[in-house]
């Protein structure tokens, strides 16, 4: 569990393609202090959540976060392990 922190014009903007580990990962976006950014799925889907959103998928989906335009971005993100 950890808080990723987005930050415009800089290396930290956004995260390429990648699976994460676990079984499922989640994530929760804490603000709206930003704009732009986003999780893109390999298969073309987009999701632009609210904060206090949830978004929970298998964790080898391939996806990313796309890159935020202005302001900082935080998300609660987690991966839960099965059994």
């Amino acid at each position: 569990l950890y808080v990723c922190k987005y930050i415009y014009n800089r290396n930290e903007s956004f995260l390429n393609f990648h699976v994460d580990q676990g079984h499922l990962t989640f994530n929760i976006l804490l603000n709206d202090t930003y704009d732009g950014g986003g999780v893109l799925f390999q298969d073309g889907l987009t999701i632009h959540a609210k904060p206090g959103d949830l978004l929970l998928h298998s964790s080898i989906n391939i996806h990313a976060a796309l890159p935020i335009i202005s302001g900082i971005k935080y998300a609660l993100v987690g991966m839960i392990f099965l059994h």
